[in-house]
């Protein structure tokens, strides 16, 4: 509490976070669901097929979009 009232500082460690986050359609079950880009081997979060594309091109991707 004295970091937030008094300006005292943070320290956070662990875990992964990205900004770049891609939208994905299932061709199995036609669910849309968000990963992050970095991530590899995605899979429908649903059914678990890995027939996949992307719903939405972001500026940073540079990924075949089609598995």
């Amino acid at each position: 509490m004295l970091a937030l009232t008094e300006g005292m500082a943070i320290h956070i460690v662990g875990g992964t976070f990205s900004y770049n986050i891609c939208k994905y359609v299932c061709l199995e079950c036609g669910l849309e669901f968000e990963k992050a880009y970095e991530d590899t081997g995605i899979k429908c979060t649903e059914c678990g097929s890995q027939k996949i594309k992307c719903h939405k091109k972001n500026m940073f991707c540079q990924k075949k979009c089609e598995k």
